[in-house]
């Protein structure tokens, strides 16, 4: 998991859409995974340079799209998550209908149920929240517990699951 050129551009691109980071929380500490965010910064890059380069994680990245909170939740402590819950199980309410913007860049196709955590994801969304995913898809094997169709993606965040699909 982590901010690549492809996700880094694809996160600027729904700050374009009007995606609100403000209260962000992400599955799993998010790598920064590329040389030089600076060139596709969304705001001034001057101001953040020194920040986005020797960042190890997005935080500053993500602080640059607008989020003033940022949580992050995993399994375990180790990258300094401060959520910590096996997405395997039911979220806790107090995470529930609490963010502007959820991100996952690839964490929860390796969580053995992966209705549960796609539920989680879905649920910890605010109302005219966000929710933003970036997936490997089908003929990527050997990498997480499932190969992704967008079929599934259609069906879960439909109009009658509360979501709209923005293209």
């Amino acid at each position: 998991m982590g901010l690549d050129i492809q996700n880094a551009k694809f996160l600027s691109l729904c700050k374009s859409l009007g995606v609100d980071y403000g209260f962000t929380l992400t599955f799993g500490r998010q790598e920064v995974v590329i040389s030089d965010l600076t060139k596709i910064c969304p705001c001034n890059p001057s101001t953040l340079t020194d920040s986005i380069e020797n960042d190890k994680y997005a935080d500053s990245f993500l602080r640059s799209l607008g989020a003033s909170k940022i949580d992050v939740c995993d399994a375990s402590p180790y990258e300094g998550a401060n959520i910590i819950l096996d997405l395997n199980q039911p979220p806790p309410n107090s995470i529930e209908a609490s963010y502007s913007c959820v991100i996952d860049l690839g964490t929860l196709e390796h969580v053995f149920h992966y209705p549960r955590a796609l539920q989680t994801a879905m649920s910890c969304v605010a109302k005219n929240g966000h929710i933003i995913i970036a997936t490997p898809a089908n003929n990527l094997m050997g990498h997480g517990f499932y190969q992704l169709s967008p079929e599934l993606f259609l069906h879960a965040l439909s109009e009658e699951n509360g979501f709209q699909i923005i293209l």
